[in-house]
């Protein structure tokens, strides 16, 4: 009997190893997830300055050949 008892204390303690290790893999996914996602964000926002700069000058370029232009 306390060899059945000892074989069920492992395989317990076994699942409940395997459980854990489970949870830690899930909670480490979840993070990795988020960290993706604020790159994202932040990707999608450096994309959106580097837009707004572009248009910036090539407005200030075409204004400028308009006004050269002008003076002749």
């Amino acid at each position: 009997m306390d060899v059945f008892v000892f074989v069920i204390a492992i395989v317990g303690i076994a699942t409940f190893g395997s459980i854990v290790r489970e949870i830690i893999k899930q909670s480490e996914k979840k993070s990795a997830q988020q960290m993706n996602a604020d790159v994202d964000q932040r990707f999608q926002a450096m994309e959106d300055r580097i837009r707004t700069l572009e248009r910036i000058v090539t407005d200030q370029k075409s204004q400028l050949r308009d006004k050269i232009d002008s003076l002749n």
